[in-house]
């Protein structure tokens, strides 16, 4: 699955590189009543650029200023409110692509509330700044995957969870779109789940981790393996504690039977090394 809709970074060719060509020689300025008008013209007109931008809105002294549409010459489309030249307040922006973004804008960038939607089916709603999600929202993705929580510059970070379609969940802490930090995550078919430290999207730090049919492990994991000093307990009652290496046993431990029952032990990728030791301890 992919983590992410289409770049928002493809977005910005869009919106500040083809703009950048309005500065073409203005060909035609017609107000309502279908005359040419100066361009420092205050009132509804229609604009010609000789790159083939159309404009149709208010302008305030030749600048656009209120309520106009603006289409450039590969389609893409703003229609929207405008102060002294920028966009600002409401407006929709269509790309081409067939992407899409309605809500707040300040100083020409998508700033406050919005919503953005992808082709795909894709949809973000929440809080932008300088074109970037960067605040509260929700990512919804085109194959039902869902994500509520904390953005910044577009990732994902600060606390948020995360549910994927087919029905496994997160929620915790992110970092630049990874599970970082502290956070819990259930599997849908397992029934497993852990809870404990997290780096770059992997088990790693002290954690514990719960099967479905009662047994679990509490201790240390690194890149989702059991690995260091932990406590591996069965449902019955019977438990290991000791060193782990790759997800499996090794190095020496203390194997502790549901009746008290304690042996010395010690293993070596999974395998136990020498026999049992008994202490008779209960």
């Amino acid at each position: 699955m992919r983590d992410c809709p289409p770049c928002f970074r493809i977005i910005w060719f869009f919106l500040f590189i083809l703009p950048l060509s309005v500065s073409a020689k203005m060909v035609h300025i017609i107000d309502e009543n279908q005359q040419h008008v100066p361009a420092n013209y205050t009132g509804k007109v229609t604009i010609f650029w000789e790159n083939g931008c159309v404009y149709q809105g208010s302008l305030k002294r030749g600048k656009r200023h209120g309520w106009g549409v603006f289409v450039w010459p590969d389609g893409n489309r703003y229609e929207g409110n405008y102060v002294a030249g920028v966009r600002q307040g409401k407006g929709l922006y269509r790309w081409h692509t067939g992407n899409y973004y309605v809500g707040d804008w300040k100083d020409g960038q998508r700033t406050g509330k919005g919503l953005f939607t992808w082709v795909d089916g894709s949809v973000y709603k929440g809080d932008f700044i300088n074109d970037n999600r960067t605040g509260k929202g929700t990512l919804t993705w085109f194959n039902g995957s869902v994500y509520q929580g904390t953005f910044i510059a577009d990732e994902r970070t600060g606390e948020g969870k995360y549910q994927w379609h087919n029905g496994d969940r997160y929620q915790g802490h992110y970092v630049n779109g990874q599970r970082q930090g502290q956070g819990q995550y259930q599997w849908k078919v397992t029934g497993s789940q852990y809870q404990g430290a997290w780096s770059q999207n992997n088990r790693t730090g002290k954690g514990l981790f719960k099967w479905k049919n009662g047994d679990s492990y509490q201790g240390e994991f690194v890149d989702n393996k059991k690995h260091g000093q932990g406590t591996l307990s069965f449902q019955q009652g019977d438990r290991y504690q000791g060193m782990f290496a790759n997800g499996k046993r090794d190095g020496q431990g203390v194997l502790i039977w549901s009746n008290g029952q304690r042996y010395e032990v010690e293993f070596s990728h999974g395998r136990r090394l020498k026999p049992q030791s008994n202490h008779g301890k209960h």
